[in-house]
């Protein structure tokens, strides 16, 4: 699992971090209000990380990819050995 923290040097860089006022702000995880100077805590993400569903509709639109190629590849192999049973000569 990847640690985002070490990639977050403070509250104000994390997604769940809303600005309000001059120098403070609300964690949308904790409900809560920080300053955005704070270090991060264990449950800060960075502020432009995919969201799983993004994540879940790439891996599924692949997987979709690879199935038609494989299809593809069987029609085409089944269309080869059916030309080749009409095009070799019989005796």
């Amino acid at each position: 699992m990847v640690d985002h923290t070490s990639l977050i040097a403070a509250c104000r860089f994390c997604k769940y971090y809303t600005p309000e006022g001059r120098r403070g702000g609300e964690c949308q995880k904790l409900g809560v209000l920080v300053k955005g100077d704070w270090k991060p805590c264990s449950l800060a993400i960075p502020a432009f990380s995919p969201s799983w569903d993004e994540l879940q509709q790439v891996v599924s639109a692949q997987e979709a990819v690879k199935v038609e190629a494989a299809v593809e590849v069987m029609s085409t192999k089944v269309a080869a050995v059916e030309l080749s049973r009409l095009t070799l000569p019989q005796k």
